[in-house]
């Protein structure tokens, strides 16, 4: 494979196949991926950090074990620069924009289904962090307790540090026609 058609999932073994079909790791995988992209793929950072120790090495007289003369690593950004754009393509596969796209409500619970961008790691509900189960790569559904009558609620996704996600934020409606049960 060349760097620009290496693929992710390609794998012999049964367990990490199994892996790939997993969404949470599969998710959590593509958020390392554009992690990659944005940070030590990224021109702007790595060609910086070769040139600094090309120089270094030069500088310090440092040669191949056979004293031949060091080359400088313009394969290796050609490589990495590549490798960024095929990546950054199959990212744009992976993408999904956040939305809420259904209301079920079933006694005092809504179950809300939707999609999200792979940078969401939590989903809150009204400000609370609620259990998603992720149903493919970007599909999701959460069960959100309702009180009674018409109940709003604001849904946010925020990344793994906790931060919101700008376009990250919906809202849906559910209506809860019972009363509380006495506890």
């Amino acid at each position: 494979y060349t760097a620009s058609s290496a693929p992710l999932f390609d794998c012999d073994d049964p367990t990490i196949s199994r892996m790939y079909q997993h969404p949470p790791f599969l998710r959590a995988y593509w958020r390392a991926v554009q992690d990659a992209v944005d940070g030590p793929l990224n021109p702007a950072i790595c060609n910086l950090v070769m040139d600094a120790k090309y120089a270094a090495l030069l500088t310090n007289r440092v040669a191949w074990c056979d004293n031949s003369p060091l080359t400088a690593p313009n394969a290796l950004k050609t490589w990495f620069s590549q490798r960024r754009t095929a990546l950054q393509t199959q990212l744009a596969n992976a993408a999904a924009p956040f939305e809420v796209t259904g209301t079920a409500v079933s006694g005092n619970v809504a179950t809300l289904t939707g999609r999200a961008p792979i940078n969401v790691h939590t989903i809150l509900f009204n400000g609370v962090a609620r259990p998603i189960t992720w149903t493919s790569v970007n599909n999701w559904t959460a069960e959100v307790p309702l009180l009674p009558g018409s109940n709003t609620i604001e849904v946010a996704g925020v990344d793994a540090g906790g931060r919101p996600i700008l376009d990250a934020t919906a809202q849906a409606t559910a209506v809860f026609t019972g009363s509380i049960a006495d506890p």
